[in-house]
């Protein structure tokens, strides 16, 4: 690091693990130390030749840089005579509004992990299936009280473009759909009838459906969490050999019959207080979440806690990193996002935590594809959109706004990871739009 009269000079070698076109010489050169991240990316962009040009982030030491790199160094205590390292990578776009959903009442839940739709949980007892771009597929009625959790089954290798909605609410019990959705996605080709799990003696609060889609996880306020069995593909329950054959019958010609099964195939106990968050970090390991102050890992197979960790705070809502690793979690009045990284096997202390919401957290989500990115809602109304080896969120949105202390929002996911959805208090489910090019990194 040197100085031209006032100006302080830094030596970078500027690395990426971008695709060649977007590699510049690894040989170091100096930039001026007042460059931040805007700076910088208008040297990558005059050096590669780009029109139009495209923002870059920028990475030292694993840790996205929010400042300039002389106040960077000095933070860091680096050496005047060292070459800085820095890796650029795409930067995330801001989020604009592609679509929204209006229902009669709250927007409790919402999941995104479907490519083939957009599925909401609301206050007025329904469940609906959105198209991506946010026509509505279908409504689903059968629950007599709030729906407040919803999940998406993925199709298996024989289901085609059906999924299974499951829903739980405010009546204790799960129920589940067998939705097929036509090619184009404009509508849902056919709607089996309602099944219903039966067992919890509590409000439902959440539902996870497990990665490969045999099997699905709730919680409740009886303060199990319990692991059910699909039971068997779209098409069986539906009686519909090939999703394609255009001679079946339209959706509002299926007969409603109603089919109760029994009351878990595993139930997981070991919380003193509600079970407020399922998620899954693998096919044999479910994750849960409690007002208890703790997170539990149990064997999904044997329903026997393996691993607890002591949360400063009672937990809202919880999501556990594609692999496995790091999970994330919000509650509390603290008003911001955790994570926890069960492998380091610390059981009382949070790896790390972010603070941008004025209002409590009540649910996060990762982003599909990457192991740092991920998104949160609170009851300030606000998406916002992080990178954790950042303090400060990549973006904020004001999904649902309202006055002082009544704008909240509700439930937050991806769909994958160029879209974020959310509900809330308005009604809506709202659909925006992500540029994301660093989905894998």
């Amino acid at each position: 690091m040197g100085s031209t009269g006032e100006e302080t000079q830094i030596t970078c070698k500027f690395v990426t693990r971008l695709p060649e076109k977007y590699r510049i010489s690894p040989t170091p050169f100096a930039v001026p130390g007042k460059l931040t991240r805007y700076g910088l990316s208008e040297v990558i962009n005059h050096l590669l030749a780009l029109d139009p040009p495209k923002p870059f982030d920028f990475l030292v030491d694993g840790e996205l840089v929010r400042t300039s790199l002389e106040k960077l160094l000095l933070r860091k205590g680096v050496s005047a005579e060292s070459t800085l390292e820095v890796e650029y990578i795409p930067a995330v776009g801001p989020p604009s509004e592609e679509a929204t959903g209006k229902h009669d009442d709250w927007v409790a839940g919402v999941c995104g992990s479907w490519g083939g739709a957009i599925a909401t949980a609301s206050y007025d007892g329904t469940t609906r299936l959105y198209s991506p771009k946010g026509k509505h597929l279908v409504t689903l009625d059968g629950h007599a009280q709030p729906v407040v959790a919803v999940t998406l089954l993925p199709p298996t290798e024989d289901d085609g473009n059906g999924c299974v909605v499951v829903s739980g609410g405010h009546d204790c019990v799960v129920r589940a759909w067998d939705v097929v959705v036509d090619a184009k996605g404009d509508s849902a080709k056919h709607v089996g009838s309602s099944r219903v799990f039966v067992g919890h003696e509590g409000t439902i609060t959440s539902v996870a459906a497990s990665p490969d889609g045999v099997c699905f996880a709730s919680g409740s306020y009886d303060k199990t969490a319990r692991v059910w069995a699909r039971t068997r593909s779209v098409f069986e329950a539906l009686g519909i050999p090939d999703p394609n054959d255009a001679k079946k019958k339209p959706a509002e010609e299926e007969e409603e019959e109603e089919e109760e099964l029994p009351a878990g195939v595993v139930v997981l106990r070991g919380h003193t207080d509600a079970v407020t968050a399922v998620a899954w970090e693998s096919v044999d390991v479910v994750w849960t979440g409690s007002m208890d102050h703790s997170l539990k890992s149990f064997d999904a197979d044997a329903g026997t806690c393996v691993q607890t960790y002591a949360a400063p705070k009672c937990v809202m809502g919880l999501a556990v990193r594609a692999g496995g690793g790091m999970l994330a979690w919000c509650g509390g009045g603290d008003r911001m996002v955790h994570f926890w990284d069960p492998r380091v096997g610390n059981a009382t202390g949070a790896t790390t935590s972010l603070a941008s919401h004025t209002e409590m957290v009540v649910s996060v989500a990762w982003c599909p594809g990457s192991e740092y990115q991920l998104a949160s809602t609170a009851y300030d109304g606000n998406v916002k959109l992080w990178d954790i080896r950042g303090k400060l969120p990549l973006h904020t949105v004001k999904a649902h706004p309202g006055k002082p202390h009544t704008a909240r929002a509700l439930c937050v996911d991806y769909h994958g990871p160029n879209r974020v959805v959310s509900g809330g208090i308005d009604g809506r489910l709202r659909i925006f739009k992500v540029d994301n090019e660093d989905r894998a990194s």
